[in-house]
């Protein structure tokens, strides 16, 4: 129960969650969930008003559910995805489970403890010495080691086609269950709708894998099925793109802290400074700092420096001031570079001696698949380079 002076009627904390005065303004409450729930709505606060009534309905707080999970291939599913609840990933009859855990939590923050995609195999399957699946009634050898079918690699100690390590994509399968369809080269298949052809990097196999994507905090797009990436908020717990197209994180506690030199283990958000720069702590691997310049007590640019001439650089140099926690004047400096003649610099991806690029957007080459030899000339170097080539 909470009582306001206010005149408002008396409220009561929500199922699952607490109410407390905001410290802002005396007439606004703020609803607090607890672990593993959630508020009801966008709106965590109320007010009374001048009516004597209050704003809206106390929120309710509801339990927090984890992203659904596609069953594997000859395999099941049970339990419910609702906090502290655990997912239970079994197979069928005559199949084991590989490549993952078989028991998942959902956690506070409505992840899943686990990030693998578990695989229900054949369990009466050959498998290699490393155990990966072996193709069988399939031998190979050195001479022939192309021979393996799709997905699959010769091994030449034991002769035999293993499996290599694929991504979890739910790819297009033959009708035997055991090798995924070719999207590339001889007896290859046009991916249907829904699905996109990847390839590896290597050109040792291709499968049509389930065509979803996820984007991560900074537009960075990741595929279904395939490893798990670094967050790029904290560079400290793991993500992973789900079948529903959403990009699930781990939410580890100590990613939550840093130890700060001076501060000692604080939590995430704790603000400190070091010396002209203001911190804030995000993970063991990330702060975020802004120096005076940063913070807009910026000065004027000085005069440009002179070009030496062809491809050279010039620059001004800016003076910020700003104060420090101790309110004692700090100083810092930022430089701004021009270049001098951009026409005349070696650029990355084209020779000296010729004018077709050789990269193609970054990503390509051309002609496809003829690495030449590439380097990324700076104008410091790029005489000392030509020389070496002419000779």
């Amino acid at each position: 129960m909470f009582v306001t002076d206010t005149g408002c009627p008396v409220i009561y904390s929500p199922t699952h969650g607490w109410l407390r005065r905001s410290t802002n303004d005396s007439s606004v409450i703020v609803v607090t969930c607890r672990e593993g729930y959630e508020i009801v709505g966008s709106r965590n606060q109320i007010q009374c008003q001048d009516n004597g009534q209050w704003s809206a309905r106390v929120p309710e707080c509801t339990i927090k559910e984890c992203p659904y999970i596609e069953p594997p291939m000859n395999g099941r599913i049970e339990g419910k995805r609702t906090y502290k609840s655990i997912m239970t990933i079994s197979c069928k009859a005559g199949y084991e489970l590989i490549n993952g855990k078989s028991e998942k939590e959902c956690l506070s923050d409505g992840t899943w403890s686990s990030l693998d995609s578990p695989v229900c195999a054949d369990i009466n399957r050959e498998t290699c010495n490393n155990k990966a699946t072996k193709f069988p009634n399939k031998t190979c050898n050195k001479k022939y080691e192309l021979e393996c079918p799709n997905t699959f690699a010769c091994n030449k100690k034991e002769f035999s086609c293993c499996q290599v390590d694929i991504p979890q994509c739910s790819p297009l399968m033959k009708p035997n269950g055991i090798e995924p369809e070719k999207c590339r080269g001889g007896r290859s298949v046009t991916c249907p709708k829904g699905y996109r052809c990847h390839i590896a990097s290597d050109n040792t196999y291709s499968i049509c894998c389930l065509n979803i994507t996820c984007v991560d905090s900074k537009e960075g797009i990741h595929d279904y099925g395939f490893k798990p990436w670094r967050s790029l908020y904290d560079k400290c717990n793991m993500c992973t793109c789900e079948k529903n197209g959403q990009t699930v994180c781990t939410d580890k506690k100590e990613c939550r802290e840093c130890n700060l030199e001076g501060y000692g283990l604080q939590k995430r958000g704790f603000g400190y400074w070091n010396g002209c720069w203001q911190c804030i702590c995000i993970s063991p691997n990330k702060r975020i700092c802004t120096s005076p310049c940063d913070r807009g007590h910026r000065g004027d640019l000085s005069a440009v420096s002179s070009c030496s001439g062809g491809c050279s650089v010039q620059a001004s140099v800016r003076q910020c001031i700003d104060v420090d926690e101790h309110n004692a004047t700090c100083m810092l400096h930022e430089l701004e570079y021009n270049t001098c003649r951009p026409d005349s610099c070696p650029h990355p991806g084209i020779r000296i001696k010729e004018d077709v690029p050789i990269i193609i957007g970054g990503l390509k080459v051309k002609p496809p698949y003829n690495w030449r030899w590439m380097r990324h000339l700076f104008w410091r170097f790029w005489w000392a380079i030509y020389v070496q080539e002419r000779k």
